[in-house]
């Protein structure tokens, strides 16, 4: 049994092996598989997640970390120091070039904030829409043109996020922000979402995918790599096409009957079952990397 603490520049140990708890089958106590999690000093095996905020105790080959966000954000973060490791994993071609030989290639798996959920209530409502106002990428800048154009519509979309006071006229539409590790009242009674990436790279899909499969609710999403690996489950969005040709797709989705819905909930259960099965969690994903 290998001892590992985690790590990152977003929380300490507790913290983040109380996220991969929840999202993962086979924890017994604070042990998956051949890992024994540990908060203290004697970890033998450092996991991070982005960059660690503290120094650590381990030699560079035994410690290993995760890139969480997406090459444009990444890029901007406050690195000061990314000597203390000896590996790194990420899907995008572009975080390897960046990394050299200590870039690690591994297929994206579900990141930290998706919570398991085997069971869904009835779908009552057509769709939502769970946004920020963070306008950082270009993919984010659009995102957030696009619920500006949805609010212009009739549509019956529920929206959340932290708006401000400037949404207030758009009266009951405006649902407000959701929990931070939690999302699900904003998916789980909706047929659909409209769960936008932050990053065009085909390799990136984020717990805004994963959130709307684990709650059973289709993703209407811009992820190129969703779009390739989950096309029968997802609507997929195409941002390079214009605002009004996107607002005319998620128009036509919304308007769908009810056997075009039940072609995509196959699809998309099956997905969910890999998920519950522990065959897409981050706790999986660790276990499997060279830690001997």
């Amino acid at each position: 049994m290998k001892k590992v603490k985690l790590f990152s520049d977003f929380g300490k140990h507790d913290f983040l092996l109380s996220l991969l708890k929840r999202q993962s089958v086979g924890f017994i106590g604070n042990t998956y598989k051949h890992l024994n999690f540990v908060n203290d000093d004697s970890y033998e095996y450092a996991v991070c997640f982005n960059y660690p905020a503290q120094q650590l105790k381990t030699p560079i080959h035994q410690n290993h970390c995760f890139i969480m966000e997406p090459p444009e954000i990444w890029s901007s973060l406050n690195i000061k120091d990314l000597s203390q490791i000896g590996f790194y994993y990420t899907p995008v071609e572009e975080c390897l070039k960046q990394l050299g030989a200590r870039g690690k290639k591994y297929p994206m798996s579900v990141l930290l904030h998706t919570p398991l959920r085997e069971n869904s209530a009835q779908k009552t409502k057509k769709m939502s829409m769970i946004v920020s106002k963070k306008t950082t990428t270009p993919f984010q800048k659009k995102r957030f043109e696009l619920l500006q154009a949805l609010l212009r519509t009739d549509l019956d979309i529920d929206f959340y996020g932290r708006y401000g006071k400037s949404f207030s006229a758009f009266g009951n539409r405006i649902k407000g922000e959701l929990p931070y590790l939690d999302k699900s009242s904003g998916l789980v009674d909706y047929s659909f979402s409209i769960a936008c990436e932050n990053t065009s790279h085909p390799d990136c899909i984020s717990e805004k995918f994963y959130d709307c499969v684990v709650n059973d609710c289709i993703p209407i999403t811009n992820a190129p790599g969703a779009a390739t690996k989950y096309k029968d489950c997802c609507v997929y969005l195409d941002f390079n096409k214009s605002i009004e040709e996107l607002v005319q797709l998620i128009t036509e989705v919304y308007y769908w009957d009810f056997k075009k819905i039940s072609d995509y909930k196959m699809p998309l259960s099956i997905l969910k079952k890999r998920f519950i099965e522990g065959n897409l969690s981050l706790a999986n994903k660790i276990s499997e990397i060279s830690i001997d």
